[in-house]
């Protein structure tokens, strides 16, 4: 189907994709890779193309290079000091990474009250917004698979093959102790925030996005009671931002 808004959160590791068009959606996920991005393009013809990226100068400019070929205007998400009802909290608010700032945006028109937002993936991010929409600040940490890697390049006697099935219980091999603890510390970090901020007249809720959440919503036990989990966080603050235009192209 020709036409439509092709939206790309491009992460540190791959490209998630999502065509909204006057039937729906279609999404998936990809390699940031030329060939791949090319042929993606080819098959959906979409109408423009809107980019969040925290990817590198040259992958950003492979995408524009995709787009060119494929005659296709593109448009890159920025960082603003507000926006959406969302006030940036950084000095320089232009450094703050855009994914962060979409999914704050997102998380403000989705959820009210005081909210901690973490994304769990290849790194973990958690901000804190206000119920006013100022956010507060926030937290950057690997995420669970760093966390196994640095441990396995550090120590050269911890060898073991991952575990498909998340836990945070006790573990009674190396293989469980390294793969729990990573789902823990992810989990734990994000219920302390949450603690940390919580006030006695005031609801929090944990909005959480990323290829780990579901693993770590599965593993939250009691805390996930006040987690909400949201597939394209991330890309639905993109909409908000730069709109649904060429929808009907």
């Amino acid at each position: 189907m020709a036409g439509g808004v092709l939206e790309f959160d491009v992460g540190n590791t791959a490209l998630k994709w999502r065509l909204c068009h006057q039937h729906g959606f279609e999404r998936g996920r990809l390699p940031c890779d030329e060939g791949r991005v090319a042929a993606l393009l080819e098959g959906l013809r979409p109408g423009v193309i809107h980019i969040s990226s925290v990817a590198s100068d040259d992958a950003n400019a492979m995408l524009r290079r995709c787009a060119d070929k494929a005659a296709v205007a593109c448009r890159f998400a920025q960082v603003s000091a507000s926006c959406g009802g969302v006030t940036n909290a950084y000095d320089d608010p232009l450094t703050l990474g855009v994914d962060r700032w979409l999914a704050m945006i997102a998380a403000k028109r989705r959820v009210s009250g005081d909210l901690v937002i973490a994304d769990i993936g290849t790194a973990l991010t958690i901000d804190v917004l206000a119920a006013d929409g100022v956010h507060q600040g926030g937290y950057i940490l690997p995420g669970r698979r760093l966390m196994r890697e640095s441990l396995l390049g550090g120590t050269g006697r911890i060898q073991f093959d991952e575990i498909r099935e998340p836990s945070i219980d006790l573990g009674n091999n190396t293989a469980s102790c390294v793969e729990n603890a990573s789902w823990l510390a992810a989990v734990s970090v994000i219920s302390g925030v949450a603690r940390r901020i919580k006030q006695a007249d005031r609801q929090v809720s944990v909005v959480v996005t990323g290829g780990d959440a579901q693993a770590a919503l599965q593993v939250a036990g009691v805390d996930g009671g006040s987690w909400v989990y949201v597939e394209d966080l991330v890309l639905d603050g993109l909409s908000l931002v730069l709109g649904r235009e060429g929808l009907n192209s």
